[in-house]
């Protein structure tokens, strides 16, 4: 069985290029994209969703967040960004997201990764 994967971030093509990345892979499923955290946790739930991966805005999605762990039980959040700051992890870390990964650096490998070792 594949793992339901949602993508979320406030850039459309960065969503459709990790889409076709990840559905090239049978061991993942795309069942949804999100504009951003703020929509990303209803769809997560509406979807059964065992992963989502969130393009971190930290002016949008910071406070998002913050209501993950309370209104997404179970819900693992990768973040990502084209940036590869140390605020970031600690953020990832702060608001038990599993990890945080520069875009650069994301891979359906690490993915895999991830979700094996968090399991």
């Amino acid at each position: 069985m594949a793992y339901k994967i949602l993508i979320a971030g406030h850039r459309p093509e960065f969503r459709q290029f990790l889409h076709n990345v990840l559905s090239s892979n049978e061991e993942f499923e795309v069942v949804g994209e999100a504009d951003g955290a703020q929509q990303a946790c209803e769809m997560a739930r509406e979807n059964k969703a065992a992963l989502l991966i969130l393009d971190m805005d930290i002016n949008r999605d910071f406070e998002k967040l913050k209501t993950f762990g309370a209104n997404c039980p179970g819900l693992k959040v990768i973040l990502t960004s084209y940036y590869d700051f140390n605020e970031y992890a600690e953020i990832a870390k702060k608001f038990n997201s599993v990890a945080f990964i520069s875009k650069t650096r994301l891979s359906t490998k690490f993915i895999l990764d991830i979700l094996k070792a968090k399991n």
